[in-house]
């Protein structure tokens, strides 16, 4: 069953980072910022239970953040999804338009993290999903 769960979340972490990328090549930034949260959200489920052989869904993403930090092989993915978080509420709840520049870069944030996390999950197995 773990195996079908972490295919799972990759395979819809997969599924936000094209509709990010769509988002912000029609000038949608913050749909692209905020898919590309869902995105690494996603993988980070899939290498929690990778890791643990359970994800936690937790509502407070800096819970999510130190869920990954007490993972052994997960502390770099830890510090990057902390990044991925520092702008969320900012451009998905706020009052603030995302630029085409924030958005670029939080879509190549979620980008490399997934990819990251595929290469955890399924070592040595590029596009596995």
């Amino acid at each position: 069953m773990s195996r079908a769960v972490i295919e799972l979340n990759l395979n819809l972490a997969k599924q936000f980072l094209a509709t990010a990328s769509w988002a912000h090549s029609q000038g949608f930034h913050n749909a692209s910022h905020t898919n590309a949260v869902n995105a690494a959200i996603r993988a980070k489920n899939a290498v929690a239970t990778q890791l643990a052989g359970e994800s936690r869904r937790l509502i407070a993403h800096g819970r999510a953040v130190d869920e990954l930090a007490n993972l052994p092989g997960a502390e770099e993915l830890s510090k990057a999804l902390n990044r991925i978080f520092q702008d969320k509420n900012r451009f998905e709840y706020g009052d603030e338009l995302a630029t085409s520049v924030r958005s670029a870069e939080q879509l190549a944030r979620a980008e490399r993290f997934v990819q990251k996390a595929q290469s955890l999950c399924f070592p040595g197995q590029p596009g596995q999903i």
